[in-house]
């Protein structure tokens, strides 16, 4: 997303300095650095969960067969300590600021499309539903589902035999 953010940054500042475009360069400052955090944060999540060792990945599958069966893992014998909390934010926190970043992506290009190009009004519109109808699918991946009634209602099939 960044790779798209950044020609619009650029292209948002020569349109003057208008209210609005500040505010398109606004959200789109926003978005370019929470995309750009998110990827760190992100690659530095992957590269924690790698370096689990043999103990620890074993006590990951004991959460999630424990949390699967509705009860609670076992709880570690001491109170984390305060890196370990901050760690356990920053583990989770690359996937919110990836959303963070669409968001305000979707922001600017909206305010922009609202205020900057000499659209007819009906075309603001038919661009506005559009952003929101595709941005509907995207809440359905953070709520709990069964994967398997998703994988059967796909009726995936392979096409080369």
């Amino acid at each position: 997303m960044a790779a798209v953010q950044a020609p619009l940054l650029s292209s948002s500042f020569f349109r003057g300095d208008s209210t609005s475009s500040q505010i398109v360069s606004m959200f789109f400052i926003w978005g370019l650095m929470a995309d750009l955090f998110g990827a760190v944060l992100n690659y530095g999540s992957a590269r924690w969960f790698e370096m689990l060792t043999t103990e620890e990945a074993k006590y990951l599958q004991e959460i999630w067969v424990a949390a699967e069966a509705g009860k609670e893992a076992e709880v570690p014998d001491r109170e984390p300590t305060f890196i370990e909390q901050w760690l356990s934010l920053s583990v989770k926190m690359g996937y919110y600021a990836a959303i963070l970043g669409l968001i305000m992506l979707l922001a600017g290009l909206l305010v922009s499309v609202w205020t900057q190009f000499n659209l007819q009004l009906v075309i603001k519109i038919i661009l506005t539903v559009v952003c929101a109808l595709f941005a509907a699918f995207i809440p359905p991946f953070a709520c709990r589902h069964d994967r398997k009634a998703v994988l059967y209602l796909l009726k995936l099939k392979r096409q080369s035999g």
